[in-house]
């Protein structure tokens, strides 16, 4: 999976719009989700590996989150190797 299409698909899995547009390098205010474009990197940024973090807290149940977990090495916990285990877990969880 490419950066784009993970990235893509954590901010489908997390409600978040995916947003495209820039100009000048300025964020521009979406109109469906009422906040400035902002596009969270969750390959490599770790304020986006806190987003996640905070989203599985909030948004699952810890059973869910420690399957999220059991499949990455901790040592080995990056953004990406977390936003992996995420997009494996709802690809088995919608096959279910």
């Amino acid at each position: 999976m490419t950066d784009d299409e993970l990235n893509k698909r954590m901010h489908e899995i997390m409600g978040l719009c995916w947003h495209v547009q820039e100009v000048d390098g300025r964020p521009l205010f979406c109109q469906k989700c009422h906040r400035f474009i902002i596009k969270h990197d969750f390959t490599v940024d770790w304020s986006a590996f806190g987003i996640a973090w905070e989203w599985i807290h909030q948004k699952r149940s810890m059973s869910d989150f420690h399957t999220i977990l059991d499949s990455v090495e901790l040592y080995l916990l990056s953004p990406r190797t977390l936003s992996e285990a995420i997009v494996e877990f709802f690809k088995e969880e919608v096959a279910k």
